[in-house]
């Protein structure tokens, strides 16, 4: 056998086996093929394990949670109106004021020193003297330079005086009438002085302007004060307001005096239900929220004669709102809503067929979502698997074990 056809057998040879494994591959292929689409038929036509429950009606609220900070009903800083040296800082008994101590309204809380003013009163005393003195003084010589004036007219007018002298006359009771006006001005001026350095005596007295607890100490007996200076700071607990900013989008849900509210402070374990008083007018431009008040009664610690207030000024509160409440309303899980194309769905159950609905939402509160067309009480809502549904497909509804849908 020559070369040649050594090779022509050869390359016979290759072909065959290309064909061969060519014929095998496509075979091999082709049963694949047939296997994939037979497991895929069958994961179709498998029913899908789902979970349903019975829709029912109930009430859902729309809440909103905000912070908030508690302030007193009344707070005030008493600041002195003159200037001196405070000589004493204490009640009428005795009493120092300091933190935590009680203060009634118009009660006298401190005192600066008095000896100055006092000395300014009598000197303003005895300088009303002298203006009276003064104008007394002046009536009577006006008395006498209004007779002179009359005698020498009369005289003049009888030709037994002369002009000069009739003018003489006329100009020294003028200049007395001018005297006894600046007389009595000087009284009023001199009064007025009296009453403004009397003023300022009273206020050597500083008088608590509402009913509390002092808080704040500034200053210590022996201190120089003044005008802008405070002294010290007085609260009034008996109410407190609790300010806080709500999202402006919710303006038309609040209602002075209807909107309900449920407060919880940090370190109380009591809820407090109240209403919110006051919403501002003006929004805030940094944060887009509406400020508002909520105005509330305090408790005492313990009893009604203790004086230790439950809720303190400056406390951190928790705001929990009710913007809306609905009763009798269809309720749902709201994990069991599929949005497609800017639409909410849901799956029910209708027999061993899944059958999507669609679905109009109302509010939605924490976990649930209210449903305001769509389904109907006692529809069997599928809860769990409903991701891998769709319109028509064969469902397993699991049992409990009680043999009940779940």
């Amino acid at each position: 056998m020559t070369d040649r056809t050594k090779r022509i057998i050869r390359i016979i040879i290759g072909l065959l086996a290309i064909i061969v494994v060519g014929i095998g591959g496509t075979h091999g292929y082709l049963l694949i093929k047939e296997s994939t689409k037979a497991v895929r038929i069958d994961e179709e036509e498998r029913p899908v394990p789902v979970k349903v429950v019975s829709v029912e009606k109930g009430v859902i609220e729309q809440v909103l949670v905000l912070t908030g900070n508690v302030e007193p009903q009344f707070a005030v800083e008493i600041v002195p109106k003159i200037s001196g040296r405070l000589e004493r800082l204490a009640l009428k008994d005795g009493t120092p004021v300091d933190i935590g101590v009680k203060v009634k309204k118009g009660e006298v809380i401190a005192e600066i020193d008095r000896a100055a003013f006092v000395a300014r009163v009598t000197q303003a005393e005895a300088a009303v003297s002298v203006a009276r003195a003064s104008l007394a003084k002046a009536e009577a010589d006006l008395a006498d330079k209004e007779k002179e004036k009359e005698r020498t007219v009369r005289l003049f007018e009888e030709g037994a005086g002369t002009e000069r002298q009739r003018d003489k006359a006329v100009a020294d009771y003028d200049r007395a009438l001018a005297s006894r006006s600046l007389a009595a001005a000087q009284i009023e001026q001199a009064v007025a002085s009296l009453e403004a350095v009397t003023v300022d005596l009273g206020e050597t007295y500083l008088k608590a302007t509402i009913s509390g607890v002092v808080t704040r100490k500034y200053m210590d007996e022996g201190s120089m004060v003044g005008p802008g200076v405070p002294v010290v700071r007085i609260i009034n607990l008996d109410k407190i307001k609790i300010m806080a900013d709500i999202p402006g989008l919710y303006q038309e849900l609040l209602v002075p005096g209807k909107t309900e509210v449920e407060v919880k402070f940090e370190g109380l374990r009591d809820k407090f239900h109240a209403k919110i008083s006051k919403i501002s007018e003006e929004h805030r431009a940094s944060t887009r929220t509406i400020p508002v008040e909520i105005w509330m009664d305090n408790k005492r610690k313990d009893d009604e004669a203790s004086g230790v207030y439950l809720i303190r000024a400056g406390m951190y509160a928790t705001v929990r709102l009710t913007l809306k409440r609905h009763e009798d309303a269809v309720v749902i899980p709201s994990d069991t809503l599929i949005r497609r194309g800017g639409k909410h769905y849901v799956f029910l159950a209708d027999d061993h067929q899944a059958r999507r609905v669609e679905v109009t939402t109302g509010i939605r509160s924490a976990d649930r979502v209210e449903v305001l067309s769509g389904l109907n009480e006692g529809d069997r809502l599928v809860v769990t698997g409903q991701q891998r549904l769709t319109h028509g497909a064969a469902i397993d509804v699991l049992k409990n074990g009680n043999g009940h849908e779940k």
